[in-house]
Parts: structure tokens; C-alpha cells; sequence
């Protein structure tokens, strides 16, 4: 098998994704957390870390997919935050994802901001109910917003959407 740090510096190949995926799911809860999270320590400079790509394809347990969401309030930018919602939406429901960042608002305002971005536009985004939730979030996000003394350019972005 591939190690995680050598799937961590290579280039996508969904051949290799799959295979590797469908192997990964033989192994234990631990081994396939294991695997992921030094992959994931192994690419801190990526836009799209290799082991989001195959995180969701590997049942992952829960509180696996709640440690990928806090390292995405630690790493993730705009331009990856799509890979981190998208490895765990899946698994966690949307609902579940919605709340997590409901609490994070305070703590993780870019963070937030960047998931509000997406969250609207994931395949499982469909029914009125996650309408009205991503709704809530957004008017929350940007109730907290305004009430700080925000100067980040990307944050006053996010409350004009």
C-alpha cells in the first residue's frame, strides 16, 4: 500500500484513489483514521489535500469526519474549503455540518465565513429545510460580524453576500 505521505505529494489519479480507497475500507477504524490524518500532516501546503479526496469514499466514523472539520477551521482556505465540506457532508448529514459551524461563529469567523460559501452549492443541498438553515447561519454569521470591528476585506465580503 502507498504510504500516506507519498499519496499526500502526488498528483490526483482517480485509479490510484480507488483502489486505494476500497483497500483502506478493509482496514480498521483506526488504521483508516490513521492513514488519513497523516496524510492530511503530510500536506499542509495544498489547496486540495489528496486525503479529502478519498476521505468520504472510505466510511470514516463520525467523530473521524468532526477532527476533519476542525482541522479545516485550521487549514483550510477559500479555495479548499469545498474539499473539506464535501469529505465529510456525506457522512455527518447536512444538517449536522450546518451546526457545527453555527457554534464556530464566534471563534472561527473567516472559517465560517468560507463554508457559507459553499455550503449552499453541495449536492445534498436540496431540500427547503437546509435552505432555511443555511438561511439562519448566514444571518447569524453576519448578525456577529457586524456587531465586531471587522477590517479583514474577506470578512466584510462574506456579510455582503
Amino acid at each position: 500500500m502507498l504510504s500516506a505521505e507519498d499519496f499526500a505529494v502526488q498528483s490526483r489519479n482517480e485509479k490510484r484513489e480507488m483502489e486505494l480507497s476500497k483497500l483502506l475500507r478493509t482496514k480498521n477504524m483506526d488504521e483508516r483514521w490513521e492513514y488519513i490524518s497523516t496524510a492530511l500532516d503530510a500536506d499542509k501546503i495544498s489547496n486540495l489535500p489528496n486525503a479529502l479526496v478519498i476521505a468520504h469514499r472510505i466510511k470514516l466514523s463520525k467523530d473521524c469526519l468532526y477532527k476533519i472539520l476542525d482541522i479545516s477551521l485550521l487549514r483550510a482556505d477559500p479555495s479548499s474549503m469545498n474539499w473539506y465540506l464535501s469529505a465529510v457532508i456525506s457522512g455527518l448529514g447536512y444538517q449536522a455540518v450546518v451546526s457545527y459551524f453555527r457554534k464556530k461563529i464566534e471563534s472561527n469567523t473567516e472559517q465560517v465565513g468560507m463554508a457559507l460559501y459553499f455550503l449552499p452549492n453541495l449536492p445534498l443541498t436540496t431540500s427547503e429545510i437546509q435552505s432555511k438553515q443555511i438561511i439562519k447561519l448566514r444571518q447569524e454569521f453576519k448578525a456577529h460580524v457586524n456587531a465586531c470591528d471587522i477590517v479583514s476585506p474577506y470578512l466584510k465580503a462574506c456579510v455582503r453576500n
